[in-house]
């Protein structure tokens, strides 16, 4: 498709590059890309191609950009499906979805179904950004998808519906802009009750799904506060500061406190054994049946949105399967709460 921009006399002498980038346009969102357009011949001025983003353009100027629209759908080889989904905020740049745990992110090698992607062109169609998450920029592209959650990790997710908009967020991310609150269950209290993990993580030397602190790593910074002691479990906030693969599960295995249900930085095993005989058959069970999954959930999300600059503050309501854990344990347990619980 063609944009096309005439120069206002606002804007004589101003720079090719930096006059379409105060174009302020959805297609146009950052002068990385501007530049690129430049260099393959893609911008032409009075029908001419412009190779020299110093030019400086001129009033009356008639700047058309050349973009290939590209189809979601047929890019990820991704159908839409009618998956429901639970939306706690919307405008027409973006929306926070509350996912929820089971529910694969993206569509990967044998998965191309059933996933929050094939959801979003269901419900978004069209309207839906088409870049790389971050922080995984040659990732393939998956619409709308600005950030990540694991599978069995739920709560708030952000997706956008433009490219500026998903580049503006990623911006975000990686100033850290954006306060996102997780909860989870551990094995163990920790010692202190509030406190901070800084410990760079990398990928697993021979365990390549997982991920483990590592000097050579990249950092990672978890702040932790305890809400509820539960004897031998406890209930704890976190706020990430970096956004790592797995950065909570790596983080609080790395202290000997693994989340509750997590089978790759925990086991069953290792769970019933931090708790005493005679409790032990009673917590299989139940676990068994009513938690089978980590307990993680991505609680609240806060950020001054990039269009509108108005506070966007979300929070996903906590899982049953978190909350009835708790209850279970709070009726087999001692226990004391830190304040106002959530749950309370």
């Amino acid at each position: 498709m063609m944009i096309e921009f005439k120069v206002n006399i606002d804007f004589e002498g101003v720079r090719l590059d930096l006059f379409l980038k105060e174009q302020n346009h959805e297609t146009l969102y950052s002068r990385t890309l501007i530049d690129k357009f430049i260099s393959e011949n893609k911008i032409s001025v009075n029908g001419k191609i412009c190779s020299k983003k110093s030019y400086q353009v001129r009033a009356e100027d008639i700047i058309q950009v050349m973009v290939e629209k590209v189809d979601s759908a047929s890019e990820n080889e991704s159908s839409p499906e009618n998956i429901p989904l639970k939306i706690l905020y919307e405008d027409k740049y973006l929306a926070i979805i509350d996912k929820p745990a089971g529910l694969t992110v993206h569509p990967g090698a044998g998965n191309r179904t059933g996933t929050l992607v094939n959801a979003l062109l269901y419900h978004f169609g069209d309207y839906l950004s088409n870049l790389s998450p971050i922080p995984y920029p040659l990732s393939p592209k998956n619409p709308g998808i600005v950030h990540r959650l694991d599978k069995e990790t739920s709560g708030a997710i952000i997706i956008t519906k433009d490219d500026k908009t998903h580049f503006e967020m990623s911006q975000l991310f990686m100033e850290r802009q954006i306060e996102k609150s997780y909860l989870c269950l551990c094995l163990g209290i920790p010692e202190p009750l509030n406190g901070t993990i800084d410990k760079p993580i990398s990928r697993h030397k021979t365990e390549r799904k997982k991920m483990a602190v590592s000097e050579y790593g990249k950092e990672a910074i978890t702040h932790y506060k305890t809400l509820l002691e539960l004897e031998y479990f406890a209930l704890l906030e976190l706020q990430l500061e970096t956004g790592r693969t797995h950065q909570i599960r790596t983080h609080l295995e790395s202290i000997h406190h693994p989340v509750l249900g997590d089978t790759v930085y925990n086991s069953l095993k290792r769970t019933l054994g931090s708790c005493p005989p005679n409790r032990q058959t009673a917590i299989k069970v139940f676990l068994n049946k009513h938690l089978q999954r980590q307990a993680l959930h991505a609680w609240k999300v806060k950020f001054i949105h990039p269009v509108t600059k108005n506070e966007v503050f979300v929070e996903a309501e906590i899982a049953k399967d978190i909350l009835k854990t708790i209850d279970f344990l709070k009726s087999i347990f001692n226990y004391y709460e830190h304040g106002v619980c959530p749950f309370s």
